[in-house]
């Protein structure tokens, strides 16, 4: 447990210190790069796990809704996990169960659940 609360304390200064001098988002090439590297522009073609904490800073918990609703217009079964309180740091820790449950079951060959239209 000592390395993950490394981590939680690493991650604080970026909830309230501004990280970069300009938005990515906005100045070139970056803007443009971030554009192309954005997933969900072609069909999944394979059913989708998405797991977001709601206290994540780094990835906003509304992006992650917008690419599963994206994927889900295009037809992709999507399983959305919403995870109360979990900051970016431990997203990837708090999912794991659920995750490789998920995995397992499709390798298996279960029908994949679906988060879509809820």
């Amino acid at each position: 447990m000592p390395q993950f609360e490394a981590l939680d304390k690493a991650e604080r200064p970026l909830q309230t210190e501004k990280f970069l001098k300009a938005n990515p988002a906005k100045t070139e090439p970056w803007a443009s790069i971030m554009q192309r590297n954005s997933p969900g522009k072609a069909a999944a073609g394979a059913p989708v796990f998405l797991a977001q904490g709601t206290a994540d800073t780094i990835v906003r918990p509304y992006i992650t809704k917008q690419f599963g609703d994206a994927l889900c217009k295009q037809g992709a079964k999507v399983t959305f996990v919403e995870m109360p309180g979990v900051t970016h740091t431990f997203a990837a820790k708090e999912s794991v169960t659920a995750a490789l449950k998920w995995m397992d079951e499709r390798f298996r060959g279960a029908p994949p659940p679906n988060s879509c239209g809820r």
